[in-house]
């Protein structure tokens, strides 16, 4: 996927307002952005729920269910949101009572760590004390390994400085998508209409330097300068956009 924070979101964080909070861990921030999005920053505690080996792969925490299920809209194979498969987030029990804005179940999310992105949903209620958790699936996506060396047990998430950008009621007018890609390609939907289209601002050297020979979309801005956004890109005939 490609990068889709950029300066335009880092000045809507910025301005945004902070809502006061008493979560673990506590150097947590919470924003409310001038457009209706939340803005998190937290950690991100590794959650098992949902996996038919929730049980045995998190003795401690792990649970069958996740909070969304097929009674409140999930299409998915199973009855459950499998953490092992499905990138989700977590929200405190509370957190509509904390920051006076409520997310729906099946809500889109972008989550960012240290420059890694990915779309999630919003699957599962976590405790009204703390804030920062994601299914295994968005741990790994995200780049980290939350496993023991035999990987027969979750034994890590990842440390503070987690970014959540949770976009509330997204869902409310769409079936909520129940595989990966149907994630990223309705999150991507969801995030243009908060943010508008993807513009990249790399210079050519830059993207040059990053992009490796196959690198199809990187050469097509670089050989294509009228097309500006993701969206010029995927109306081009026979060229597609990872």
């Amino acid at each position: 996927m490609s990068q889709l924070w950029s300066d335009k979101i880092v000045s809507a964080i910025q301005a945004g307002r902070s809502i006061s909070h008493s979560y673990k861990p506590t150097q947590s921030r919470i924003k409310i952005l001038s457009n209706g999005a939340v803005y998190i920053k937290a950690d991100m505690d590794t959650d098992a729920d949902g996996s038919p080996r929730a049980r045995t792969i998190d003795p401690k925490y792990g649970q069958l269910p996740t909070s969304l299920r097929k009674s409140k809209g999930w299409r998915g194979d199973a009855e459950y949101v499998n953490a092992e498969t499905i990138p989700y987030y977590v929200l405190p029990g509370n957190f509509a009572s904390v920051s006076g804005v409520t997310c729906k179940l099946g809500d889109l999310a972008l989550v960012r760590w240290q420059g890694q992105e990915i779309l999630a949903i919003y699957a599962d209620q976590g405790p009204s004390d703390k804030i920062g958790e994601g299914s295994i699936k968005l741990v790994e996506a995200l780049g980290e390994n939350p496993w023991n060396a035999g990987k027969t047990e979750i034994i890590s998430g990842i440390e503070f400085g987690v970014e959540y950008l949770v976009f509330p009621k997204s869902t409310a007018t769409r079936p909520i998508p129940s595989s990966f890609d149907e994630i990223q390609s309705v999150g991507l939907e969801v995030f243009r209409e908060y943010f508008g289209d993807v513009t990249y601002s790399m210079t050519q050297e830059e993207m040059q330097e990053k992009a490796d020979e196959n690198d199809v979309e990187v050469w097509e801005i670089i050989n294509a300068p009228n097309f500006k956004t993701l969206t010029d890109l995927n109306l081009r005939p026979s060229v597609g956009t990872g």
